[in-house]
């Protein structure tokens, strides 16, 4: 609920301040893009290996005069299979995750812009046996922070413009439920334990948008490292991804 109450007062924020000028409508753009997800999931005596996974991803942007709302995410993927090297702890056979960011950006100059949103992720895993609980169980979780972004412009033409963005989380919170299936043989199913966690990411990207009147086409590189510890500094779990991705959009307005 107060993830709620933040993204409506966020969303009510720039609807008053950035749109109340009744001089000309804003300008949407609403992109489709898709990436291709490479990088490791850690967590302690295991790492799993993510190798060009297919992600889509929408973006929809409001722009008035200085401001502007952007929010981008995707919803759950479904059951996805990654390789783990086994040890102690084996990682995860599976995963679905969504994501979602919205963040409200103010124009400092014709190059440079401050950003201050939300991120949400929402994770379940799912393991094989291992020792802990001697049989198959999950995990799930929600994980929300605040974030802080600057994005600069640093080369343009006439038709293309390359911008690099850096943000930067510095809190996330979430509580990791760790669950049996209801399938389970043994018929003990339930919720066996939960644990807060705290942590931080970094996510940065460079991309090249090329337009054409309403029309435009985006490519470029992200970089995510979203690190969670458990109290007293105990490691839950850290993720590290480049992200090649490519996107085509279609503008609304003026």
């Amino acid at each position: 609920m107060k993830t709620l109450l933040r993204c409506s007062a966020l969303f009510f924020f720039v609807s008053v301040s950035a749109f109340a000028a009744p001089a000309r409508a804003a300008t949407t753009r609403v992109e489709v893009r898709a990436l291709l997800v490479n990088g490791l999931h850690t967590e302690t005596g295991s790492t799993s290996t993510v190798a060009g996974q297919p992600v889509p991803m929408l973006e929809i942007t409001t722009s008035e005069k200085r401001w502007a709302l952007s929010a981008e995410g995707t919803s759950s993927l479904g059951a996805r299979p990654i390789d783990a090297t086994f040890g102690f702890n084996p990682g995860p056979t599976s995963v679905r995750l969504s994501y979602l960011n919205a963040i409200v950006r103010y124009r400092l100059n014709s190059t440079t812009s401050l950003g201050i949103g939300e991120t949400i992720y929402n994770q379940a895993s799912t393991y094989d046996q291992n020792i802990p609980f001697g049989e198959p169980y999950a995990e799930a979780s929600r994980v929300v922070g605040a974030r802080f972004e600057i994005r600069r412009e640093f080369y343009a033409t006439a038709h293309s413009r390359w911008n690099a963005d850096l943000a930067v989380n510095p809190h996330l919170s979430a509580s990791l439920v760790e669950y049996e299936p209801s399938n389970d043989a043994d018929g003990d199913e339930g919720i066996i334990r939960a644990t807060p966690e705290a942590g931080s990411q970094v996510d940065a990207s460079i991309e090249n948008r090329v337009s054409n009147k309403r029309y435009s086409l985006t490519y470029g590189l992200r970089y995510i490292n979203l690190s969670m510890y458990f109290p007293y500094h105990e490691l839950a779990d850290r993720n590290a991804f480049v992200i090649p991705f490519v996107g085509i959009a279609r503008s609304f307005g003026y």
